[in-house]
């Protein structure tokens, strides 16, 4: 808020040229920083999870689309293979979008070049789950590591991200009834 009403003020007294236009690059960043702070909020407070008959197809796009300029400058792919008949997955779209986005985010940072990233749903009628399995080759996980994944700020040393992805994903997958978990041992993905 402060930041906008006085990069407004700042712009009002600058003539066109050089400084109006970096005075318009702050304003437009802390507008975008907003709106993306006010959408991670809405995101964080589970509150009331909005289940709907979710098209996996629909989740696979907005994946692809999100993804697909990132796995490009990153020389990766990503797999997705879905079991052919499943039931209707009544899901928040949004919320499990967004924990699929969080695993995908930490596979491929954990990614070499060239390498493959798996995404595997299928529905296990044992326990009448869906499972949505993600698969990278990265360099593993100690069992320290391993142990606090899921702890809000925790991060194993990236240099990015703020350490609450996978404590959010887990969050939402819970809202939905839902258990996540993390297999890796050092030197394996």
């Amino acid at each position: 808020g402060a930041v906008i009403g006085f990069s407004q003020l700042l712009k009002k007294t600058c003539a066109e040229g050089p400084t109006s236009d970096m005075v318009s690059g702050i304003l437009r960043e802390a507008r975008i920083t907003g709106e993306m702070l006010d959408r991670f909020l809405k995101l964080s407070r589970v509150g009331e999870v909005s289940p709907v008959p979710t098209s996996f197809d629909e989740i696979r796009t907005a994946l692809s689309t999100h993804f697909e300029n990132k796995l490009a400058e990153r020389n990766l792919e990503l797999v997705v293979s879905c079991q052919s008949t499943m039931p209707v997955f009544v899901c928040d779209t949004l919320l499990i979008t967004n924990t699929l986005i969080n695993l995908i985010e930490n596979a491929i940072q954990a990614s070499q070049a060239g390498q493959q990233i798996m995404l595997d749903i299928r529905f296990d009628e044992s326990s009448n789950m869906f499972c949505l399995e993600i698969t990278d080759r990265g360099k593993g996980m100690s069992e320290d590591q391993l142990s606090r994944i899921f702890t809000p700020f925790y991060t194993s040393g990236k240099a990015d991200g703020t350490g609450l992805g996978l404590a959010l994903a887990r969050k939402w997958v819970m809202a939905h009834g839902g258990t996540i978990v993390c297999q890796s041992e050092s030197g394996h993905g």
